[in-house]
């Protein structure tokens, strides 16, 4: 999982994940549905449900380095899903901003970049009403050069949110204000 440590689910748990996301990429389900059975999951009382959600969102983080070689389809089903979990809550704490910050290169990209440019756009798109909890977060889309050029509602969204909240400080106890606020986030390396 996002933060270091090494996840190993039961076979029977990575089976039942891999045919919800097969299910998504064959069109057979939406991900409206499956954010919602994720949300249903996430609050079960009931073991496997907890764990089939948690390798759902660990398989989805874990694949990140795969996106660039996804054919164009499956990618912008993939970064869909991906800021649909940002938008619903899905995903929390260090995992939240471990999500952000992938928006947040991806879109760092030239848009003539191609895939992963389009990956973030995508993604970022899903869950723009979250935006306003996340001054500072909204301070490094600004700082993208050509993010106005290629988004220019959300441009007027992340000016609006940065003049009006300010970028020094996010919600309290909210996790991408470290998160995101952190020199990798930020672009050195």
């Amino acid at each position: 999982m996002p933060g270091g440590q090494e996840v190993q689910f039961a076979s029977d748990i990575e089976e039942e994940a891999n045919s919800h996301f097969q299910k998504i990429y064959s069109g057979a389900t939406s991900i409206a549905d499956v954010t919602t059975m994720l949300r249903t999951f996430q609050a079960s009382s009931v073991a496997r449900e907890q764990q089939v959600y948690a390798c759902m969102v660990h398989n989805l983080f874990d694949e990140y380095r795969y996106f660039p070689k996804y054919p164009d389809k499956p990618l912008r089903t993939t970064a869909i899903l991906f800021g649909a979990l940002v938008q619903h809550g899905l995903v929390t704490t260090v995992t939240l901003g471990k999500f952000l910050r992938y928006v947040l290169e991806a879109v760092r990209r030239p848009p003539s970049s191609g895939k992963m440019f389009k990956f973030g756009a995508t993604a970022l798109d899903q869950f723009r009403s979250r935006l306003p909890e996340w001054p500072q977060y909204c301070q490094h889309l600004l700082a993208i050069p050509h993010i106005g050029e290629v988004q220019p509602d959300v441009t007027q969204l992340l000016e609006t949110v940065v003049r009006t909240r300010g970028a020094t400080t996010d919600a309290v106890g909210s996790a991408p204000a470290t998160s995101i606020g952190s020199p990798v986030a930020a672009g050195a390396s």
